[in-house]
């Protein structure tokens, strides 16, 4: 799998040294008895693809970071989880992590539970898949590889083009984003519906804490649109919806196999049903604030 920050992404792993003070509720206080070392980059490779010996000399270079104790690391956003699995000993987040980078798979997961999701479909990119993709999904599907995070290689299907020129603008797009050909793509139904993320903090399996983001156009000129996140939400359609979307928020954490950490998810409605879009999980930190 190959792993490549999001364009304009600094994707930091930072070492932990000292003594981590557990009931930390911000970053001063655990600073206060612990520092934060950002790991170099080559090291961040070394750990996420080499074999034992340049894990060992990686695991030295970090340790000579500081002079206190090493106790862990903690990335910023969903890339480095081999690295950070290395680093954490156990790391209970590395599956959640890898199954929801996989997409289909994560799909998979969460319709079999019973967790709406959009109607999707997943083949090797091509004229006669993106024929079976509109006639199954509707005119305007979107398609993402199967495999990655951070946005990469998201393609909004246009139905005003033939299927060539669709197909052509999208490889385009995945060899501008560094994506390899071979990762099979994920076709999903378009939700025409308001939007919503939510971060949610999850403690022994349960959502302790959710902050709920609605996106709203801010401005509208071509061809350019700006977008901003408020919460709470002020769609009162969606402050209709809240109890849903929490239920359906709470039955995240078991179905990913998530025991502490903090997931964002993004999530349409559509006739008073929420549909998971997306999911990232983060320890404790990421590129949404």
């Amino acid at each position: 799998r190959r792993r490549r920050p999001r364009p304009g992404s600094l994707s930091q792993v930072y070492a932990v040294f000292g003594t981590v003070n557990a009931d930390a509720c911000t970053l001063d206080q655990l600073k206060g008895h612990a520092v934060l070392k950002q790991i170099p980059v080559d090291v961040l490779i070394a750990l996420e693809g080499g074999g034992p010996t340049l894990r060992r000399e990686a695991l030295g270079e970090i340790r000579h970071l500081d002079s206190r104790p090493f106790g862990g690391a903690a990335g910023f956003d969903d890339w480095w989880t081999g690295a950070l699995a290395v680093l954490n000993t156990p790391f209970a987040l590395e599956e959640p992590r890898r199954l929801v980078t996989d997409k289909a798979v994560m799909y998979s997961r969460l319709d079999g539970l019973g967790i709406p999701v959009p109607a999707f479909m997943t083949a090797s990119l091509s004229v006669p898949f993106l024929e079976r993709a509109t006639a199954v999904l509707g005119p305007r599907p979107v398609l993402k590889p199967t495999l990655g995070a951070g946005s990469r290689g998201v393609f909004r299907y246009r139905a005003d083009l033939s299927v060539d020129e669709n197909l052509g603008h999208y490889r385009a797009v995945l060899e501008h984003e560094k994506i390899d050909r071979s990762i099979k793509t994920l076709a999903v139904e378009y939700l025409d519906a308001v939007e919503v993320s939510v971060d949610a903090i999850v403690a022994d399996g349960t959502v302790i804490s959710s902050v709920v983001h609605e996106k709203v156009t801010a401005k509208q000129q071509h061809p350019f649109v700006d977008r901003v996140m408020v919460t709470p939400p002020i769609n009162p359609h969606i402050s209709e919806h809240l109890a849903q979307l929490a239920a359906t928020i709470d039955r995240l954490p078991p179905a990913l196999g998530v025991t502490q950490g903090v997931l964002h998810a993004e999530l349409r409605l559509r006739e008073g049903i929420w549909y998971v879009l997306d999911i990232g999980i983060r320890p404790g930190m990421g590129l949404v604030a």
